[in-house]
C-alpha cells in the first residue's frame, strides 16, 4: 500500500500493532501522548513502559505531532482507551483526508453514553459509521508483539474497509477474519469483560469450576443482550459464541490480582 500507516497511541496494544504492521513491511507512524515515550521508543526500540521486551522495528516512526503521524496516511488504526476514545478522535478528526479507511483496536462503551467506539469515532470524525471498522479478539499485546500465533476478526458493515484492514494486518503469526456484524463483534468484546472479571476474582481466591460456572450463570442476562443488539447473532449462538467464549484472556489477569490481594 502508497503512504504510511497512522496509528494512534503508544499503548502496549497501539506499539504491539504498529510492530505486527511493519515486521509485515509498512512504514508505520506511531503517535505517541508524551515526547519522553517518543524518545524512548525511538532511541532504545523499545516501549519499556507499555511492551517491555518487545522489539520495535525501525520502520515505525515516532511522534507526538498529529499532523505528521496523520497527514498522507493511507489507514489509521485509533487506540485509545475507551475513555479517552471520544477526545482522541476530536483531535483526529481535522487531518483525516475524505476516504482515509478508519480502524479502531479498542474495546468498551462510551460511558455513560453506552456509545459503541465505532458510532463516537464516527459521530467525531464525520463519517457514516459503516466505514469505521473494529478489530476484537483474544489478543494480548505482549503475545502479538512477540509474534505469539494469536487471531482476530475486523468488523465493518462495508466489506471493502473490513477486507482492506485484514489485508494489511493479517501474517504470519496473526490471521485476521473480518465480519459484517460490527454491532457483535464490539459488544462482545466489551461485554467479555463482565463475564472475564467475575469468573478471574473466582479462581484467584482458589474456587474451583463450579464457582466459575455460577459466576458465569449468574451473569448470563448479558448473553440476551448481545444477541438482541446485534441483527446478525442468533440467539442460540449467544452462550457459545458471544461474550462468555471471549473472555479467558481477561479472566487470567484478574486471577492473578485476585491472587494477591492488596
Amino acid at each position: 500500500m502508497p503512504g504510511h500507516l497512522a496509528v494512534v497511541n503508544a499503548g502496549g496494544w497501539g506499539t504491539a500493532l504498529s510492530v505486527l504492521l511493519a515486521n509485515s513491511g509498512h512504514s508505520v507512524r506511531l503517535w505517541c501522548r508524551r515526547p519522553e515515550l517518543a524518545d524512548e521508543i525511538a532511541q532504545c526500540r523499545e516501549n519499556r513502559v507499555y511492551l517491555p521486551g518487545v522489539a520495535v522495528s525501525a520502520s515505525v516512526h515516532t511522534t507526538t505531532s498529529m499532523a505528521e503521524a496523520l497527514v498522507g496516511a493511507s489507514a489509521i488504526i485509533l487506540v485509545p482507551i475507551s475513555r479517552a476514545t471520544r477526545d482522541t478522535a476530536r483531535l483526529v478528526a481535522r487531518y483525516v483526508a475524505p476516504g482515509t479507511p478508519v480502524l479502531h483496536a479498542t474495546k468498551g462503551l462510551e460511558f455513560p453514553s453506552l456509545s459503541r467506539l465505532s458510532e463516537v469515532i464516527a459521530n467525531e470524525l464525520g463519517l457514516d459509521a459503516s466505514r469505521v471498522a473494529a478489530l476484537s479478539g483474544p489478543t494480548h499485546a505482549e503475545e502479538v508483539g512477540r509474534g505469539m500465533p494469536s487471531a482476530a476478526v475486523v468488523g465493518c458493515s462495508d466489506a471493502s474497509v473490513a477486507a482492506l484492514f485484514q489485508e494489511l494486518l493479517h501474517g504470519p503469526t496473526f490471521r485476521v477474519y473480518t465480519s459484517s456484524d460490527v454491532i457483535g463483534v464490539e459488544l462482545c468484546g466489551a461485554l467479555k469483560n463482565v463475564i472475564a472479571l467475575a469468573t478471574g476474582a473466582s479462581d484467584g481466591l482458589g474456587y474451583g469450576d463450579n464457582t466459575r460456572w455460577v459466576a458465569i450463570r449468574a451473569l448470563s442476562p448479558v448473553w440476551p443482550v448481545w444477541a438482541m443488539s446485534s441483527p446478525r447473532a442468533p440467539a442460540s449462538t449467544a452462550a457459545t459464541d458471544g461474550p462468555a467464549s471471549r473472555s479467558a484472556a481477561v479472566a487470567r489477569r484478574t486471577k492473578l490480582c485476585a491472587a494477591r490481594p492488596g
